[in-house]
């Protein structure tokens, strides 16, 4: 499942990679994500652990969740490049967390970032932890509802 394609984001602007000479290495036109091995996993999921709950929160308050996102903008940005290089990557190139940074505006960023937490499968693993202990469930919304 790992090497499977599930989402393409077209660019307006392409990003192009250039060597020290400036000369053009590679033009990419579009963002290809595929589901996340567990070792690429546990790179974004360190990224995103540096996020706040806000963020992730359905019913957050705007000014917040604004202040939130310009706060971390680069963390943001950092897990995006992740989940887009390949995992042999150790950290994501810097000219990429730049042209995400500079070429790509809010909604960009958030349709992108939900693109990343589903490439992680999270919710498959939640899924599956349900099936295996049906309490799981209970305990869970017990816990968010109080």
């Amino acid at each position: 499942m790992a090497k499977e394609e599930f989402y393409r984001f077209p660019l307006e602007k392409p990003f192009i990679k250039r060597n020290w000479k400036g000369e053009i290495v590679s033009q990419v036109n579009e963002f290809v994500f595929h589901y996340a091995t567990v070792a690429k996993a546990n790179k974004i999921c360190a990224e995103l652990s540096k996020l706040p709950k806000v963020l992730f929160e359905d019913d957050s308050d705007p000014l917040e969740l604004a202040k939130a996102m310009a706060k971390h903008s680069r963390n943001i940005n950092y897990a995006i490049a992740f989940a887009i290089q390949p995992i042999s990557v150790k950290n994501p190139d810097k000219d990429l967390v730049k042209y995400i940074d500079k070429n790509l505006d809010n909604s960009d960023l958030a349709e992108l970032f939900s693109v990343v937490y589903e490439s992680l499968g999270i919710e498959y693993l939640k899924a599956a932890i349900r099936l295996i202990n049906p309490n799981y469930a209970t305990k869970t919304n017990d816990i968010t509802n109080s």
